[in-house]
């Protein structure tokens, strides 16, 4: 699996415009795998552009939160760029907007430290 991206500044800019019916993806375990080699060559930080994703279901959810989990684990943050506000209703809903940095554009997290 590759994952398509770009960088902006040293940070990977994952575009999740694809997504089975609300999910992440198909296979969240080779994602988060590729996440992680993507994260070698960044300053720990991975982010998600959400802009195109109009809502997630429970199974998109929890993928994002699984991939937080591991990811945390081993000192990389996620980031959201973008995210409708279908989703972050739902991230405030579920309690976990707090688990997450929310950027409203890539010039923000160009600011961010």
């Amino acid at each position: 699996m590759s994952i398509e991206h770009h960088f902006c500044r040293d940070i990977p800019v994952i575009d999740l415009s694809v997504g089975i019916a609300g999910r992440i993806c198909v296979d969240i375990d080779n994602f988060i795998a590729e996440l992680k080699k993507l994260a070698r060559s960044s300053p720990g930080i991975i982010s998600l552009n959400m802009s195109s994703r109009d809502f997630l279901n429970s199974s998109g959810l929890a993928d994002l939160i699984k991939a937080r989990d591991r990811l945390f684990d081993e000192g990389i943050e996620i980031v959201l760029i973008n995210p409708t506000e279908k989703v972050k209703s739902l991230l405030a809903i579920i309690g976990v907007e707090e688990f997450f940095r929310i950027f409203d554009d890539e010039n923000e997290l160009k600011k961010a430290e």
